[in-house]
């Protein structure tokens, strides 16, 4: 429920979906969430645990998601996944820390946090990380780690 005079609402067993072009991008799902509707305030805190499938143009699931809180912040239209985030795609690319951002405008994923991505031919830490959705065009500034090289 919202009117004019209520500017921030709470809601149970949370599921969002996220259309474009009359196709879904995006199913979060949480346990808990506060919704800030003000001028200089629009944004969704979701308490976890968080589950997020990001969907491809088919309509297939790309990429999916866990963290313990989330947020999503509709002016930027960005998520903020917090605290044990782990991102796997339907390519085996996995990647683990404990905090990124998701933009949903570019499709770009960055982290300044401690980084682990693992993918079948690499496994990679660091920090500085910015990668698309599907983790297959990724950096990392400050890298640590091994590749085996056939």
């Amino acid at each position: 429920m919202n009117d004019s005079l209520i500017t921030t609402t709470e809601s149970w067993d949370v599921r969002m979906r996220m259309m474009e072009d009359g196709r879904q991008k995006l199913t979060l799902i949480g346990a808990y969430a506060t919704t800030w509707n003000e001028d200089d305030r629009r944004e969704t805190r979701i308490q976890g645990p968080v589950y997020i499938q990001v969907y491809d143009s088919t309509g297939a699931i790309e990429v999916e998601a866990w963290s313990s809180r989330a947020v999503y912040f509709a002016e930027k239209r960005e998520f903020e996944l917090i605290d044990s985030v782990r991102v796997q795609t339907v390519q085996d690319r996995r990647l683990y820390s404990s905090f990124l951002i998701w933009s949903e405008g570019d499709g770009r994923i960055t982290s300044d946090s401690f980084v682990t991505i693992i993918t079948p031919s690499d496994s990679l830490t660091g920090s500085g990380f910015s990668s698309n959705t599907d983790l297959t065009n990724y950096t990392i500034t400050d890298l640590r780690g091994r590749r085996v090289v056939d």
